[in-house]
């Protein structure tokens, strides 16, 4: 019978026979393999630099205990770095900053263009449509005993009226529509048609 060769010898065989020969023509070379040596370690090193010059050790004084304690969980449970968390963290706030001062800028320009005016703690209060063109704003009437609009209508209480709110008794004349004054209205006890 012939006999079956051995492949996991002759493998491991072919193994150390190409190790070995490696070995020796590193033995002969060892200048060329001492300049490569030289260039990868420059090369790596050109890389940590460039990388070092955008990344560098910072210390921040203040930071709580506690929530560094906490961040430090954080690295460990997703794997990134402190520097990576606190990276994006301050990047999350930036933008967080941003945001805020132009939505602070948003509202003070809206503010401004619409802001409402109040007529206010006052018993009796006799106004009509003209009175309330000449504010030139909306008004917010309120804290008021009586309060009786004339010579007005339905589209004046819409342009010029904000809200109504404790009033004891509106009076509306026939040209204001009920509707249009109690959907501005709160706390108030009575509104009579004239």
């Amino acid at each position: 019978m012939p006999e079956i060769p051995n492949r996991t010898a002759t493998v491991h065989d072919d193994i150390t026979l190409a190790l070995l020969k490696l070995e020796i023509w590193i033995s002969r070379n060892l200048h060329i393999v001492d300049i490569l040596i030289i260039c990868m370690v420059k090369d790596t090193e050109k890389e940590e630099n460039e990388e070092s010059e955008s990344k560098q050790n910072i210390s921040v004084k203040g930071v709580r205990r506690d929530i560094y304690g906490r961040i430090l969980k954080l690295t460990r449970d997703t794997g990134q770095t402190l520097g990576d968390i606190t990276n994006e963290a301050y990047r999350t706030f930036l933008s967080g900053v941003e945001g805020a001062k132009h939505l602070s800028r948003n509202f003070i320009e809206g503010a401004t263009k619409s802001s409402v005016k109040y007529v206010e703690n006052i018993k009796n209060l006799t106004i009509n449509g003209q009175d309330l063109a000449d504010i030139s704003t909306k008004v917010v009437f309120k804290n008021i005993d009586t309060l009786v609009f004339e010579d007005m209508t339905t589209e004046d209480v819409a342009k010029h009226i904000e809200s109504l709110s404790n009033i004891k008794v509106i009076v509306i004349p026939k040209t204001v529509s009920k509707a249009s004054i109690l959907l501005r209205s709160t706390l108030i006890d009575e509104i009579r048609v004239a």
